[in-house]
């Protein structure tokens, strides 16, 4: 069993899309994804939901799966998961659970990484980042970037994002590219798409390494979780809106801890 160091999972606002992950076997970080629709699983969105299903499909992996057959696994449990659902979120794209997975197998002594979440191997940084956002916020950074210059304040911004307003249409068709095998396709588990497990990201580790896995809450992973938070801090105080200093399609909503869940995992093999 790895040697726990420092962990952490924080919702953005009062229920976190992320989970952790910590067993004999495995440990993981998973990421559910904003939900774009309006239906709601057993009360919770999408992306809650989608979360949940993949940390209990983690607790029955057997211990020598390999990669490629713990991503279908997991993928054919949300599929499971949709039930009497299923063929709505069929035709609804914008209502299909998905979900990003880091997962370090102890067995296979590997770090598997499917989605935009982000890791550390002794003091180096591993991210993947998907081409779809980064054209997405850079479109909502303009939006809100032309509403400033035409005098709305951050403040106004931050109370109605005309900028996640404007790119909320393309969100909602965001599904149609999972697990494309081109330039704009991107990982996830969503139950419908076959993963694309020739670009799932695959680590080798060995026996004292360090390593940290974290969902992509976390603009600047470093490494240790007070580097980190110091780092999200500064990002939130600067530029709360998420449009320059960093880009994304969300930022801070009044009220909430973050612009996204984030959960941090630090141990040594």
């Amino acid at each position: 069993m790895p040697e726990i160091i420092e962990k952490l999972l924080i919702g953005k606002g009062k229920e976190s899309e992320d989970g952790m992950f910590i067993g004999d076997n495995f440990l993981a970080v998973v990421d559910g994804v904003t939900s774009k629709g309006s239906h709601k699983f057993n009360g919770h969105t999408g992306g809650w939901y989608a979360k949940e299903i993949v940390l209990e499909a983690i607790k029955g992996l057997p211990k020598d799966i390999a990669g490629e057959g713990a991503m279908l696994k997991l993928n054919k449990a949300i599929l499971d998961g949709y039930k009497d659902y299923l063929e709505t979120a069929r035709e609804k794209i914008e209502e299909r659970m998905q979900a990003c997975v880091i997962i370090f197998s102890v067995y296979m002594n590997e770090i598997w990484v499917f989605g935009d979440c982000q890791c550390i191997i002794n003091n180096v940084l591993y991210k993947n980042e998907k081409k779809f956002d980064e054209i997405v916020s850079d479109m909502r950074a303009l939006v809100l970037e032309a509403y400033m210059l035409q005098g709305k304040t951050q403040l106004e911004l931050l109370e109605d994002d005309k900028g996640r307003e404007f790119i909320m249409p393309i969100l909602k068709k965001q599904g149609l590219f999972a697990n494309l095998p081109s330039h704009l396709g991107y990982d996830v588990l969503d139950g419908f798409s076959k993963p694309c497990l020739d670009r799932m990201k695959r680590f080798k580790v060995k026996k004292g390494d360090t390593i940290i896995l974290s969902s992509d809450g976390y603009p600047e992973l470093r490494d240790t979780l007070e580097e980190s938070e110091n780092a999200l801090k500064n990002i939130l105080e600067k530029d709360p809106l998420c449009a320059k200093t960093y880009i994304s399609t969300k930022g801070l909503k009044p009220g909430n801890k973050s612009f996204d869940d984030r959960t941090y995992l630090k141990f040594i093999v």
